[in-house]
């Protein structure tokens, strides 16, 4: 594989003191072009499959009302999924919510290791880096969910969701939090669970070193319009203030 033409990841340090560290590990959906695309349509690549949707854009509008610093992946989840151990099946997935990927399909494990070594390592040694110089006082993965999968056509209700595993005091703090909103339907480690063998960000940057972390998941179709982005940004800011460290802007 050739070399990227674009950064696996964009960091920004914090502003004004904060000691927040926010993570976006499926903001991109950058292909790089020797992979021809995975062998999937743009429509497929734009779906939920391909990226999370509003992820980014809601982690800057936050990084900007608070100074958190942020970390953004910028390739798509299908090349390499970022918040998965490089061992996991799903790190390089070959089928997601029923869509064959062409192009990882069939890999050899040099080819595999070709795309654990140009994208998953470089992100997470230098995220393990910044973690370990600038000690952050808590970590929050940002991320979106679809509001149903094709794969079981089951609605998912909850405007938003906490995903803890060592940081349960953190999470419900946030938990209760957002519930004092009367709008807003906060799910608990669902529609996901943080898994040690199975996740990564949370487990390994977070909890391995003692640091608060709790993943953030918001419903993407509240979030693919700028406005919605900012509306939820706020509501994010507002759980930051007051469920987090004291010295956010």
């Amino acid at each position: 594989m050739t070399s990227q033409r674009v950064p696996v990841f964009e960091y920004f340090e914090a502003k004004d003191n904060c000691s927040v560290l926010l993570t976006c590990e499926h903001a991109g959906r950058r292909i790089p072009p020797e992979l021809n695309g995975l062998g999937l349509s743009k429509d497929e690549i734009n779906r939920h499959i391909g990226w999370d949707i509003g992820a980014e854009a809601v982690c800057r509008e936050l990084r900007a009302a608070t100074g958190a610093a942020l970390f953004i992946g910028r390739f798509s989840r299908l090349v390499v999924d970022l918040n998965r151990p490089a061992n996991s099946p799903e790190c390089v997935i070959g089928v997601s919510d029923g869509t064959e990927i062409p192009g990882n399909l069939g890999l050899s494990e040099r080819e595999r290791e070709d795309r654990i070594r140009e994208f998953h390592r470089p992100f997470h040694e230098k995220l393990a880096e910044v973690v370990d110089e600038t000690r952050p006082s808590a970590i929050l993965p940002i991320h979106t969910f679809t509001p149903v999968l094709n794969s079981d056509g089951v609605k998912r209700p909850w405007h938003c969701a906490v995903l803890y595993l060592e940081a349960a005091a953190l999470g419900k703090r946030c938990i209760r939090f957002l519930k004092s909103y009367d709008d807003i339907l906060v799910g608990e480690n669902i529609p996901y669970r943080i898994e040690p063998k199975r996740d990564f960000t949370v487990p390994v940057h977070g909890d391995r070193r003692g640091i608060p972390s709790v993943l953030m998941e918001i419903r993407q179709d509240l979030v693919e319009s700028a406005d919605g982005q900012r509306r939820w940004a706020k509501k994010l800011a507002e759980m930051m203030r007051a469920c987090l460290p004291s010295d956010l802007g």
